[in-house]
């Protein structure tokens, strides 16, 4: 039993892996310019009328560039359920977090517990899911960062720079829960 278990699981990953669901971008060009893009992929059976994530502004994506009050520029697009992000302004509340951030891991860490797994906005919501692809990237000293987080199970990223020959694919996955209770926050 425990073999046919593990068989199931397995099963299991492969199909979590297959699913087609939010594509989103952030872009960096070479005078150091961002923009982000997201495009959902719904929700079956929605109701009749409902907007998503995807059509809102500063819920499924936001870019900003590096102006005098900041000290980056910084895209953002986000994915999960829709309404969770749309409550939370999920994608500007990581922007703006991450435009003025010396640490951008543990910023991102702080927003989505904040703003987004504790926010009042989604009290009474067991299950909170979200997660984001960002970019940040200061002029002044050239440096930059690609960071994600997700509350889902697991989350798909690809990203490739101009020095790469091929793009970096990868499927996050939270860690594996352990009697934990309230929501997982993983950021890389």
């Amino acid at each position: 039993q425990a073999a046919m278990a593990a068989v199931v699981a397995e099963e299991r990953l492969e199909c979590d892996d297959c699913v087609q669901d939010t594509v989103g971008v952030v872009v960096l060009d070479g005078d150091g310019n961002v923009a982000a893009s997201v495009s959902s992929g719904g929700i079956a059976l929605k109701q009749s009328g409902r907007v998503g994530q995807a059509s809102c502004y500063g819920c499924g994506c936001w870019a900003q560039r590096q102006v005098k009050n900041t000290s980056s520029s910084v895209a953002v697009s986000t994915t999960g359920c829709g309404e969770h992000l749309v409550r939370t302004l999920l994608a500007k509340e990581c922007g703006q977090g991450l435009a003025n951030s010396n640490n951008p891991m543990d910023t991102l860490q702080t927003i989505m517990k904040e703003k987004f797994a504790e926010s009042e906005f989604l009290e009474g919501i067991n299950e909170k899911l979200g997660g984001a692809i960002c970019m940040k990237f200061s002029k002044n000293s050239g440096l930059g960062s690609f960071l994600w987080t997700h509350t889902t199970s697991s989350m798909g990223i690809g990203f490739q720079s101009t020095a790469d020959v091929s793009a970096t694919v990868k499927m996050s996955r939270l860690p594996k829960p352990a009697n934990v209770h309230g929501t997982t926050i993983l950021v890389e």
